[in-house]
């Protein structure tokens, strides 16, 4: 019989009287589950109503009704009449059963956990009712008692996929990986087309560092579902741990085509382009991330660090301000604005901001050394020394500490202690090229050359970039009077850092010295008094070499020059020619006059002096292009 003729008869039905309300009832009841089967709700509702008018009594019109109603999507009614058929059959387990799934469905997980546990008190078999007290216990936070549920819901009958996908999740949750692979397995025996599983089973992979199974599993998720958008998300952030940042990024990008303007997504496209150091692109997308989410303390932290990557301190530090006016208690915020403190030589500030970052987290080892760092920039070694055990308690393989610590300890004079850290610190991380500079600089200061020189180039062969380390192994190799070497050390540092550049002409001063060369080498100090003229060393070996010119013999009454004049030494070093000066001047021969005979005494020596690597270094004033050429060059 079609649905519209059981309708007719539902009419035919209401416009009589019945013979008796109990036959009435039953025959509304079955007209009922009729429309039911069908689904068709509305007119099971209606006959369900009419079978309750017949009949108060009738416990299973109240309950079917209230199934119409729940799948209806009308769930207060369907909780009423659940309530009115277990108060006329409080034995009735399928009642309980169904309105505990209507508290679930309206988020009441307590009452829900009470109707099963009645439920499961009439029919302990019932595996379902398992399935779903385990799961309101998951979504209650009481993952023990879900965990008992579901497993005891998969030994009554292991049919269940939801039972695996959720214990699964508990495992996942827990860090316990491969139970939850094994669980997410028997969920792809009985569904083995389930996006979300994939998805899961790809978190389970991830987490347990087997990425290339985790793309897989997460490019299923995409093909079973195109749509969904945490595949999308989750295999962009596998493939950003694999390196594969182009993937990554076209990944986040289609998440956000699907789920539209998403901070979250935002944030880790930025991240992604940020490992790529595409920093304008890190920007705009936290600065999208942050339309969505202003007062996300994170956000606004994490574009400080890209504004501290580029170099813009004042913005990165705008950010960290911000970042602790939003959430005070932002340790990383705080060791950052110290950190770019201690760039500037603001120590004092420095050290507040460190100190704030401790006081919010005691626990981050990192920051204490900071702080030490800090504390040994100011003199003040205990201090230094006392953070850098605060951090060795908190943890004992910590390099840094071991290295900061030394560093203050031969800076005190204890030598011994130092070489047992630093030897410490080598032990934990062989290749720190940080731990033999310093400890390089350290047997400087002993006087240790030779041992200072295996540090230096220990160091290099770790990073050969390091314009400090040639600097600092070129005044080894000047010490050892290795001249040669020296120059190439201090040639190499200015074209890694033009900083170097006065050091670097001051060896080759020196060089020119040794072999009696001294006009060259008053031209080189001329270059470093131009970029420095209280410089030391440059001033001290000018006048030295001027002492030696005066003394050597003069041939004729002619001058060095050649051209009858007698243009001061000094003077043509404070006034070094312009292009267009030399260009005036004659031209002198293709070949120059031969220089004067060796003397046959030794030449004096010329103890030139430059600054320790230990001390504060001049700040040379910007030098000019010529300079530059003139080093790169050698001329």
């Amino acid at each position: 019989m079609r649905c519209d003729e059981h309708s007719d008869l539902l009419e035919t039905l209401d416009s009589t009287e019945a013979a008796s309300g109990g036959e009435a009832a039953a025959a509304r009841f079955q007209l009922g589950l009729t429309f039911f089967q069908h689904g068709d709700y509305e007119r099971a509702i209606a006959a369900f109503t009419s079978a309750v008018r017949f009949d108060r009594g009738c416990a299973d019109g109240f309950a079917w009704r209230g199934e119409a109603h729940r799948l209806n999507g009308d769930y207060k009614a369907a909780l009423a009449d659940y309530d009115a058929a277990h108060q006329l059959d409080s034995a009735n387990g399928r009642v309980l059963f169904h309105r505990g799934l209507v508290h679930w469905v309206l988020g009441d997980h307590d009452a829900a956990i009470a109707d099963y546990t009645s439920a499961l008190q009439l029919g302990p078999e019932n595996a379902l009712a398992h399935v779903n007290r385990g799961i309101a216990y998951l979504e209650r936070g009481d993952d023990e008692a879900a965990l008992d549920d579901l497993s005891q819901a998969i030994l009554l009958d292991p049919s269940y996929p939801s039972a695996y996908q959720k214990r699964g999740d508990i495992y996942l949750r827990r860090g316990d990986l491969d139970r939850a692979i094994s669980d997410y397995n028997q969920v792809f025996r009985l569904n083995p087309f389930c996006a979300l599983t994939y998805v899961k089973r790809g978190d389970a992979h991830r987490l347990k560092g087997d990425h290339e199974c985790a793309v897989a599993d997460y490019g299923n998720a995409v093909h079973f579902d195109p749509l969904n958008v945490a595949a999308h998300v989750h295999r962009g952030l596998t493939y950003r741990l694999l390196g594969r940042h182009d993937l990554a990024l076209a990944d986040f990008g289609n998440a956000l085509r699907l789920a539209g303007e998403n901070s979250d997504i935002y944030y880790e496209r930025a991240l992604t382009h940020r490992a790529l150091c595409n920093y304008p692109a890190a920007l705009a997308d936290f600065d999208k991330a942050l339309q969505l989410r202003p007062s996300d303390a994170e956000l606004v932290y994490e574009r400080g660090c890209i504004h501290q990557l580029r170099g813009d301190l004042d913005k990165a530090l705008e950010d960290f301000n911000t970042a602790v006016h939003l959430k005070p208690d932002h340790a990383l915020a705080y060791k950052n604005k110290g950190a770019i403190r201690l760039s500037r030589n603001e120590v004092d500030q420095a050290i507040i901001e460190f100190g704030a970052a401790i006081r919010a987290d005691p626990s981050h080892v990192r920051t204490y050394i900071k702080r030490a760092t800090a504390w040994t920039k100011k003199g003040r070694l205990d201090e230094a020394i006392r953070d850098c055990e605060q951090a060795l308690q908190r943890d004992s393989d910590l390099a840094a500490a071991y290295l900061v610590r030394g560093s203050a300890l031969a800076q005190q004079g204890a030598f011994e202690a130092a070489d047992v850290d630093f030897a410490r610190a080598l032990e934990l991380e062989p290749d720190n090229e940080h731990v033999h500079s310093v400890r390089g600089v350290t047997e400087m200061k002993q006087g240790n050359f030779e041992k200072a020189l295996a540090d230096f180039t220990n160091s290099l062969r770790q990073n050969p970039r390091n314009a400090r380390t040639h600097f600092l192994r070129g005044t080894v190799y000047q010490s050892l009077e290795q001249h040669d070497r020296a120059l190439a050390d201090l040639n190499q540092a200015v074209l890694l850092d033009p900083q170097y550049t006065a050091a670097y002409c001051i060896q080759r001063a020196l060089l020119h010295a040794v072999n009696c060369e001294y006009e060259r080498a008053l031209a080189e100090y001329a270059i470093v008094l131009q970029l420095d003229r209280t410089n030391l060393s440059a001033l001290l070996g000018r006048e030295q070499a001027l002492e030696a010119m005066r003394s050597l013999p003069t041939q004729g009454s002619e001058s060095a020059s050649g051209n009858g004049t007698s243009e001061s030494p000094e003077l043509l070093l404070l006034t070094p020619a312009t292009p267009q000066e030399q260009q005036q001047r004659p031209k002198t021969a293709k070949h120059p006059p031969a220089p004067p005979p060796r003397r046959t005494t030794p030449s004096p020596k010329l103890p030139i002096r430059i600054f320790p690597p230990w001390t504060n270094q001049p700040n040379w004033s910007p030098w000019r292009r010529g300079l530059l050429l003139h080093v790169r060059t050698g001329g």
